[in-house]
């Protein structure tokens, strides 16, 4: 069946197809049918997502099922319908909450500004808790029987330190001075164990001040202290310098260390090319000479001076 498929559209796919595939014998197209499908089977094998007796393994994805289609068998060309839907439902989730994220971070901003003037989570201090990196996931809630419910599920990270939750609670507990008239309900869910996240701008790191430092302090997780994750306070939380001047400063370095290092190297080449010139200048010089001789012109070697002695 297959192979009668790509001998009748095969020419609607690729130009020209329908005639190199008239010239192969309908067996040699099955076999090769056959090894591309044992290939593509190898490595969804590899890569997890067919046991070994080639059945599906399911790989849930943004809590969403997609299952293959009735009628359809577990080792069929669905699997890679499978893969693909989970790759996209797991981009789509990725999108979404990244919008969420920065939804909620402008809701408590605005809070923050309709907090007392006298509150201290006005000051200064404060402003680097307010990135969307630092933000919760507002992840879908579902119910017992896998149904998404109208709710929304909170997993507090366990590094954050009292500060940090104390800020988030006395922003939160403020009313948004322009919210929406559509609103979706947190729940509270299990705290989860992971590191600050990454970030390449330190606008988005978290700083030391966010962090428990009995939580850092532990084994397994000093070794997220580490500058794409977490930075210092800065000199309102008492260090002697604030990040962002530090980070000035290392850039200035770098920008010097790397100007004299691009001068030394043009010096060379420089030098390289003076010498070039020289060693050609000196070529042409005896080419000259060697053309002169060639000319009957001036010869170094002496000749006789005439004198004789008489010897034969």
């Amino acid at each position: 069946m297959i192979i009668a498929y790509m001998k009748q559209h095969s020419g609607k796919v690729v130009l020209g197809a329908s005639v190199a595939l008239s010239k192969i014998s309908s067996e040699d197209l099955q076999r090769r049918v056959v090894e591309k499908f044992t290939s593509l089977q190898k490595g969804l094998r590899d890569g997890g997502y067919l046991n070994s007796r080639n059945e599906r393994v399911v790989v849930k994805a943004a809590n969403v099922s997609h299952p293959i289609e009735e009628g359809q068998p577990e080792t069929s060309g669905g699997v890679t319908i499978q893969i693909k839907l989970e790759e996209k439902a797991k981009r789509a989730k990725i999108a979404i909450l990244a919008s969420r994220a920065t939804g909620k971070l402008e809701v408590r901003m605005r809070k923050r500004e309709n907090l007392p003037l006298n509150s201290q989570y006005r000051d200064t201090k404060y402003d680097a808790a307010f990135t969307k990196k630092l933000m919760l996931d507002d992840e879908d809630e579902f119910d017992a029987n896998g149904i998404k419910t109208a709710n929304f599920v909170l997993h507090a990270p366990a590094y954050r330190s009292k500060e940090l939750k104390e800020l988030f609670a006395a922003v939160d507990a403020v009313l948004d001075p322009d919210a929406s008239a559509r609103y979706t309900r947190h729940v509270i869910g299990p705290v989860c164990d992971e590191p600050p996240r990454v970030a390449k701008k330190l606008e988005l790191k978290a700083r030391r001040w966010m962090i428990d430092p009995d939580w850092l302090a532990k084994e397994d997780n000093q070794k997220y202290d580490v500058e794409s994750r977490i930075v210092d306070s800065g000199k309102a939380w008492g260090d002697n310098e604030d990040p962002e001047v530090l980070l000035a400063k290392r850039e200035k370095l770098k920008a010097e260390k790397k100007t004299i290092a691009e001068g030394k190297k043009r010096k060379m080449m420089e030098a390289a090319v003076e010498k070039w010139k020289k060693k050609a200048k000196t070529n042409k010089g005896r080419k000259g000479v060697k053309t002169n001789k060639a000319q009957g012109g001036p010869s170094t070697v002496h000749e006789d001076d005439g004198d004789d002695d008489g010897s034969d």
